[in-house]
């Protein structure tokens, strides 16, 4: 080695040494706080933990966002959005979030209270005259409050508007007077998607705007959530948006992939899709108490009374000491968690679902969405805020796992059937046009000896004779590959001459069944 040569390396050790002795000094200076290790450490088992659900769940992707201490420390996607290109879930990754977007619509008309369109005590009929309960009392009384806290009594109805996708929002308003009411004025908590479609018409008809310009002027502009849209043609229009399977806990069948669906004019209910980008920032809104930026897009005050309950539900006795009573404010679910006050909301999508929590008081934000029709995203949720409220995390997925399993097998059960029966009738004589004020129209026709139906625009179906005067249709009707899909099983009733003059369909499980008179 000649004397450059050496001179050149002595000064390279020399240089790595003070390097060295640098770093250390810093490190010594400034050691890894506590607090670091501890997130790392967090985290490391919230990946663990959505690998497993993953791998035992069979879905095809995920993704999570968690805030914490009011800043964004996690967004992260796993599997796939879409199966047969194994194209992986990305933070930017869009998923339609369901019922999130009632959250939405109570914020849009909470914006609307603080500018002095909209007064959550005033009747409904204020702002939409047409509206109709079947109660003439209820009618009048229903407020605004009333409709986002969902206590007016009125049950789901939800094969009414699924199977109804063209109907506009002022044939939704009409038939709504038509519907069964199973529970007292103000007496209890019905989970109902139609109550928030009437606070977006509320809304819509205050402001002079529609819902979709609402949302998109008064929040997700002003949040900067650019990769968060309210239609399925925007979605298609984004090149980073997952696909919706169908899946089997039981592993009965790989994941199908289903058809994206439209909502139209039910969308203030559950139409937001959105990135995991974009649901963090929506989380830190909230959790800066409705300021972005420094600015105030809500009242403090309004938001305040948003997030407390205005109908009352408990929690099962099993897990009550964790949860506490839980009620539903304005658009929101609001209830305690191992002793911390928690605002949350889930969603629901055909190959979908999605769940939301945060805590005010921790600064604490959780997010967690999957592509499969299975409903765990709210466990993985609850696992992750073990982890970030220091409390021994409890794994939810396995807990929930064998309802989830349970229901998957009641929701594929034959309906029961009593065997060698007959119609009472010759089968001619069913034929003829039903109809009911809420549901609309079925059709049945007699041709070369069978029976056919068609259920308002619905493709044809066939009807086999099940048992006695009750028949089922040869195909399943709703969303298909989910819980919402169903056979139509009508019974046909007859007057005192015995002419055919009715029939019954079990369409709404919280009332009777729903009766078409023949017209």
């Amino acid at each position: 080695m000649n004397r450059l040569s050496l001179d050149f390396l002595k000064r390279g050790l020399a240089a790595a040494v003070a390097f060295l002795v640098a770093v250390s000094a810093a490190l010594l200076a400034n050691p890894p706080s506590s607090a670091n290790v501890l997130l790392k450490k967090r985290l490391a088992a919230v990946e663990d933990h959505v690998r497993f659900v993953l791998k035992d769940s069979g879905v095809p992707g995920f993704a999570v966002g968690i805030i914490s201490e009011g800043e964004a420390v996690f967004a992260k996607g796993f599997g796939y959005r879409e199966l047969k290109k194994k194209l992986p879930v990305t933070p930017e990754t869009q998923f339609p979030l369901g019922s999130f977007t009632k959250c939405l619509t109570g914020m849009i008309v909470g914006m609307l209270v603080d500018d002095g369109l909209v007064d959550m005590d005033r009747p409904v009929r204020a702002y939409l005259p047409e509206f109709e309960l079947k109660d003439p009392y209820r009618t009048l009384h229903t407020t605004v409050r009333d409709v986002l806290s969902m206590r007016t009594g009125l049950a789901p109805h939800n094969f009414m508007w699924i199977t109804n996708p063209a109907f506009s929002q002022e044939q939704l308003l009409k038939r709504i007077g038509g519907l069964d009411l199973p529970l007292g004025f103000r007496e209890g908590f019905i989970y109902c998607n139609l109550s928030i479609f009437i606070g977006g018409c509320v809304a819509s008809r205050a402001a002079g705007r529609s819902w979709e310009d609402l949302v998109r002027e008064r929040i997700l502009g002003p949040l900067g959530m650019t990769q968060s849209s309210l239609t399925i043609d925007e979605l298609k229009r984004v090149p980073d948006y997952a696909l919706p399977y169908n899946v089997s806990l039981r592993r009965e069948f790989e994941p199908q992939l289903l058809e994206l669906v439209e909502l139209n004019a039910m969308r203030p209910t559950g139409s937001l899709n959105a990135s995991t980008n974009d649901v963090l920032k929506w989380m830190r809104f909230l959790l800066n108490r409705g300021k972005v930026d420094g600015k105030e897009l809500i009242r403090r005050k309004t938001l305040d009374e948003m997030w407390i309950p205005h109908s009352a539900m408990w929690a099962p006795s099993e897990t009550q000491v964790i949860t506490g009573l839980e009620g539903y404010g304005l658009a929101w679910f609001v209830s305690t968690y191992r002793g911390n006050s928690m605002i949350s909301h889930g969603g629901a999508a055909p190959g979908y679902h999605a769940s939301m929590a945060f805590f005010p008081d921790k600064k604490l934000g959780v997010f967690a969405v999957h592509n499969g029709s299975a409903f765990f995203a709210d466990a993985v949720v609850k696992y992750i805020c073990d982890l970030f409220l220091n409390t021994p995390p409890v794994n939810w997925y396995t807990e929930a796992k064998p309802g989830l399993l349970d229901f998957e097998k009641w929701a594929g059960r034959p309906q029961e059937r009593t065997p060698h029966t007959q119609p009472s009738h010759p089968l001619v004589q069913y034929a003829g046009d039903y109809a009911n004020p809420a549901y609309g129209s079925l059709a049945v026709t007699f041709r070369e000896g069978a029976l056919y139906g068609r259920y308002n625009d619905s493709e044809e179906f066939g009807l086999e004779h099940w048992h006695y005067d009750t028949f089922r249709s040869t195909r399943q009707l709703g969303w298909l590959g989910t819980p919402a899909a169903l056979w139509l099983t009508p019974t046909f009733q007859s007057d005192s001459t015995g002419r055919i003059n009715r029939l019954s369909l079990p369409l709404e499980p919280m009332g009777d069944e729903t009766v078409f008179i023949r017209k």
